[in-house]
């Protein structure tokens, strides 16, 4: 079953004064899909929470082998302990960076530089596994290794704090609590994968497979990326998954019409002050003439 949530058609008539669309005409033409589900729904769902997890693996994946982790990049247990403790450290700045990107740019936006901050932080941390890097001096791999976990952290907020908002873009009301449920659980799996497997790999008090455990987390954050830059996408094209998505997408193309719209009334305005200003010289217009005209043309 569809509902027509549209105000009637009418077709896009320019402003006969600025020519540009009328804000209410462009948004009817904008958003005029239809309201029903998407099978597409949850393969994003899916792209989502494979981030969220992989993130939450890059967090842990020391914690269960800290000794042979101080060993193999020459710290203490506390310096391995800081690795995770960064996650905390940087959530605040990182929700800032969340809630600027989501309001500014939307979750696509969001779900893109928060896929490339966790192959970034994945291929940081495997280049301070290297043999090449362990043979310089003894503060650097660690060093390289704590700079990967401070752009994983910075990252985290982007997938911690969007799980109500995948559901809302994505799902039909009755499934917003399934998808959100889903999508916040499944940064838990990665929590306990991220404990569970490392100690598989790295089974040697000197840290032997440290390199092999990066490697693989840095592929599969990798593989994350290139699914969410290929097929993430804000919101389904022309189909809306409840009526509160259709409305919050019609506010948003009415508040970018009326941006464009002001930015048009604004640089005709612009130019006829300027257009003004030059008579005016021509005309030798007095001091005072000439300066309520000036200010005419910037308000």
């Amino acid at each position: 079953m569809s509902f027509d949530f549209s105000t009637p058609r009418t077709s896009i008539s320019s402003d006969p004064d600025y020519g540009v669309p009328s804000v209410q005409t462009a948004v009817v033409h904008d958003i005029a899909g239809e309201i029903r589900p998407l099978g597409a729904r949850w393969s994003r769902l899916l792209m989502f929470s494979l981030l969220t997890a992989t993130n939450a693996i890059l967090w842990i994946s020391f914690a269960p082998i800290q000794g042979q982790a101080a060993q193999y990049y020459n710290t203490s247990n506390t310096g391995i302990n800081i690795l995770s403790t960064s996650f905390l450290a940087l959530y605040l700045p990182g929700s800032l960076l969340a809630a600027t990107l989501m309001s500014k740019h939307g979750l696509r936006y969001c779900m893109v530089w928060g896929a490339l901050m966790n192959s970034i932080a994945g291929w940081i941390r495997y280049v301070s596994a290297m043999p090449a890097l362990q043979d310089g001096p003894e503060w650097l791999p660690y060093t390289v290794l704590l700079t990967g976990q401070c752009v994983a952290a910075i990252a985290q907020p982007l997938f911690t704090n969007a799980p109500t908002v995948v559901s809302v873009e994505w799902f039909a009301t009755e499934e917003r609590d399934i998808a959100t449920t889903i999508a916040a659980l499944f940064n838990l799996i990665g929590n306990a994968a991220g404990q569970v497997l490392p100690p598989l790999l790295v089974t040697v008090p000197d840290g032997t497979g440290m390199d092999t455990l990066l490697l693989i987390q840095a592929i599969l954050a990798s593989f994350g990326g290139i699914l969410t830059f290929t097929f993430f996408r804000d919101r389904p094209a022309n189909i809306f998954p409840s009526r509160i998505a259709k409305m919050k997408a019609r506010e948003k193309a009415r508040v970018r019409h009326e941006s464009q719209r002001l930015a048009a009334l604004s640089e005709e305005v612009d130019g006829m002050g300027a257009a003004v200003l030059e008579l005016g010289g021509a005309a030798d217009l007095g001091v005072s003439e000439v300066w309520v005209i000036q200010n005419l043309s910037i308000g």
